[in-house]
Formats: structure tokens, sequence, C-alpha cells
């Protein structure tokens, strides 16, 4: 008897620790409500030629460092001039992925080497070939852009979908497959579609660009779908900004009403051809902050992305947004440029809490899918462009603190001096920790179970300053401050 009794002691003892953690889990469960749990994000990188380039080991530096920032899309570009630089002899061939005047090893490489690293190819198709351009072409109208033929692009959109649809051999193996695809770039600036106004009656101007892009989505549309149902066919990303009428920019929110055959008042005007989609596109750049609202109503930087979706929603009710039903709503592209290495950029750690700030602003205007332009800063040059150092990593391939934001983003806001709200997206499964800073380290303040992508956002009682930080597995967020 006497030799087993320091088991059960142990077990007395064990047992009271374990009543006391469960004990105080409850009492974490009753000070902090329930976690609100929302739609989740994904997320991806566009302009990343690292990842399909360069030497075998550069290349795989760039995997491990796309993968670092959890990244599961990668969007490329399929230029139709340069792969259908000759046009097609007919009908029959133009739809044939197999044609031998079509041009697809770069592509083909770049859709092989992402997809065996793991990662969700999306094809942007776009840039017309000289002969499938409209007639009458005006002197500074962009290579690729003017009036491309829906009809000729619509063939194209059966060759390119039907090359990756998982059927197709090439080199003595199966391409393969992707479901993704983008019709067009941008298509509300002159440099990626044009006109994007012509002259009316009276000195006035009538739009242009929404016409000439809505025939090229549906044909592509009807292309794709007729290839597989299960492609997913995105609208093309608009630009944020716009100018007056008869210049070589259309503000987005103007674009998307003629697109959705309304007028500038959302007023139903009707058209004989509605666009067809899955989803809408944006790229919501801009100098400010996430939270930095344009005056002028039909811009759409990054915090007013809803006044697109209040276009959407009405071209939705009214059914010239096809077919019938919910669309997502994508950004493909956003950015902003650092200092280092670009003088006047944004600082590197306030890029940080832009980035935490944007997924907020973004999610709660029903983003699904976020798309980072560039993974690592353009070798050479340090002009202010907002797409020259906007890298996640430095040319040497160290990370900037953007680069955690992004992966793991966290952000607080006190909502009275008794609360403040927290809210974050788990970039994996697992038990998430909320802590905050004490004088001897870090305490838990709350705990819960998430999945991966899931957003989370929950209220915690917690009066006077406070410093948190979220902890998953064996990642930290960046830490966020709250005055008292």
């Amino acid at each position: 008897m006497t030799k087993r009794r320091p088991a059960r002691v142990l077990l007395i003892v064990c047992g009271l620790l374990l009543l006391g953690a469960v004990q105080a889990i409850a009492r974490s469960a009753d000070q902090h409500p329930a976690v609100s749990r929302g739609p989740a994000l994904t997320v991806g990188l566009s302009g990343a030629p690292e990842l399909t380039g360069g030497s075998s080991a550069a290349r795989a530096q760039w995997v491990h460092s796309a993968n670092a920032v959890g990244t599961q899309i990668v969007r490329i570009t399929a230029y139709w001039g340069e792969i259908a630089s000759d046009q097609p002899p007919n009908e029959a061939d133009a739809v044939d992925p197999n044609w031998s005047g079509y041009h697809w090893a770069s592509l083909d490489e770049q859709v092989e080497a992402l997809t065996a690293d793991g990662f969700r190819v999306m094809i942007t198709v776009t840039s017309a070939p000289v002969w499938a351009e409209g007639a009458n072409m005006i002197p500074n109208a962009p290579a690729g852009t003017w009036e491309p033929s829906a009809s000729d692009f619509g063939e194209f959109a059966t060759a390119i979908t039907r090359r990756y649809d998982g059927s197709t051999k090439a080199r003595g193996r199966y391409l393969p497959r992707v479901t993704l695809w983008q019709p067009w770039n941008e298509p509300n600036l002159n440099l990626d579609l044009s006109p994007q106004w012509i002259p009316g009656p009276n000195g006035s101007w009538l739009a242009a660009s929404p016409g000439l892009y809505r025939n090229l989505l549906n044909a592509f549309y009807s292309a794709a779908k007729a290839v597989s149902w299960s492609n997913y066919v995105i609208a093309a990303g608009t630009a944020p900004l716009g100018d007056p009428p008869g210049n070589y920019r259309m503000a987005p929110v103007t674009f998307y009403q003629y697109l959705f055959c309304l007028n500038t008042d959302d007023g139903y005007v009707g058209c004989s051809n509605p666009p067809y989609f899955d989803a809408i596109d944006h790229h919501p750049y801009g100098i400010k902050g996430p939270e930095a609202q344009n005056t002028n109503a039909a811009d759409a930087p990054l915090p007013d992305i809803y006044r697109l979706t209040r276009v959407l929603n009405v071209a939705e009710r009214d059914h010239t947004a096809l077919p019938a039903g919910k669309k997502a709503i994508w950004v493909t592209e956003f950015a902003w440029y650092t200092n280092p290495p670009t003088p006047g950029g944004v600082p590197l750690q306030q890029e940080a809490r832009w980035v935490e700030q944007a997924f907020y602003v973004l999610w709660q205007q029903g983003v699904s899918n976020v798309l980072w332009y560039r993974i690592v800063d353009e070798p050479g040059g340090s002009s202010a462009l907002i797409n020259t150092n906007s890298g996640l990593y430095f040319k040497d391939g160290q990370a900037k603190p953007a680069a955690t934001a992004f992966y793991f983003p966290f952000l607080t806001n006190r909502r009275d001096h008794t609360t403040i709200v927290a809210w974050g997206r788990a970039p994996q499964g697992g038990e998430l920790k909320i802590e905050q800073q004490a004088k001897h380290g870090w305490t838990v303040v709350t705990q819960f179970s998430v999945t991966k992508d899931e957003v989370f956002q929950l209220p915690l009682r917690l009066k006077g300053k406070a410093t948190l930080r979220a902890v998953l597995g064996a990642n930290d967020s960046l830490t966020w401050s709250q005055a008292a």
C-alpha cells in the first residue's frame, strides 16, 4: 500500500490541476463572448515571375517564400497576341489547341511549374493580336487594345481552355487542369482597351469600352463554359480611378454601370447582351491608407469597393448580371510601395499595419479572394511607382513586416472603455490564442479553435491600455496596442 500512495497523490494533484484548467477555460468563456466567424478569405499573388523563371535554385527559394506567406492562388497572364501572332486560317484551327500556329511553350511552362509546386493557377487572357483588332485605329491607341474582335476572342478562349482542361498532352505528358479564367485586364483604361469614349452629338461623349468589354466577356464565358462548366470566369479587374468623359480612364463605377446595362444613376436601361460571369474583380490601389475614402463617388480605391458592389447588387436584382445569383467579389491586385527602398514610399511598419487593415476593410465589403501585387521588389530602379517596390520581400529575400501581416492578419479596435474588438484571419487550423502583453511576458486572454482561412471576430472585455497579439501554433501575429 505504501508504494502506491505517491501515485495516488500524483493522480489527485493532476486531477486538481486539470479541474483548475477546466475552470479557467470556463471563466475565460464567461469573460469573453462567443467568437463570430465569417466567410473565409483566400490569398494569393499577382506579379510573381520569380516563381516560374530563373535558375532552379532561385525559383525554389521564391516558392518557399510564397508558401511562407500562405499563397494559394498565383495569377499569370496569357498574351493572346503573342500566342496567336498569326491568324488561324479557319475556325477549326482557331479552336484547336494543337494548331501548329499557336505558341504555347512559355505559358505551358508556367502552368506546369506552378501546379507542380502546389499553387492554384489563375490565367488572365489579354492583348489582341494585330489581325484581331478593329479597323480605323487611331494613332495613339496602345497595341492590342483597339476594338478587339469578340468572335475571334471566343475562338481563342475555346483553344486556351481546352489546352488546360486536363486532357491535352504536350511533350509526352498531360498538361495541368486550370479552372480560374479572367478575360482581359483593366478594361476601363485606354492602356488595355480602346477607345474608352467616342464622340457623341453636341459635343457629348458616349461610353465605348463597357460595350466592347461586354462582348469580349460574353464570348469568353460562352466558350469556357462549353469546354467545362466547372471553368470559373472572373470579369476583368478594374482600375480604381477615372477621369471625366472623353479621357483615357473611365471611372470604375461608371464602367460597371454601363457594363451592367444601367445608367449613371443605377437605373435600369437594358441591353440585348447582358454580361455573363461568375465574379467581379477590382484593383483598389491607393496612395493613401486603406481607410482613406475618395471624394469622387465614381472612383473606388480600397475602402470604396462598396460602390461597385452597390452597382452589382442592382444588376443582380434587374438580371443584367448573369447567370442569376450572387456573384463573388475578388481583388487580384493591390499593394503599396515601401521606403526602403523607394524614397517617398510607405514606411515598412506602416505598410504592415495597412495590410492588416486592408484585409479587414476588404472582408467587410464582401471580398472573398485577395491577391497581392508582387512577391519581391522588382529588380533595378527606385522609381516611386506603386508596382515597383511593392514586394512582400526585399530583393535579397529578406521578408518585410508586411509578409507577417499578409500571412496572419490581426488587428484590434477599442469599442468603448471596457471593450476591445479583435479581428483576424487564421492561416491554418488549430487552437488560436489572443495574448496580452504583461510586465513579465504574455498572458492568454482567451483561446478558441479555428479552421484554415477562417475569419474571426470577438469582443474582449479589457480596460486600460492593452497590447495584444494572436498566436497560432508556431506563428505570432504583429501586435496591436489600444489606449485606455
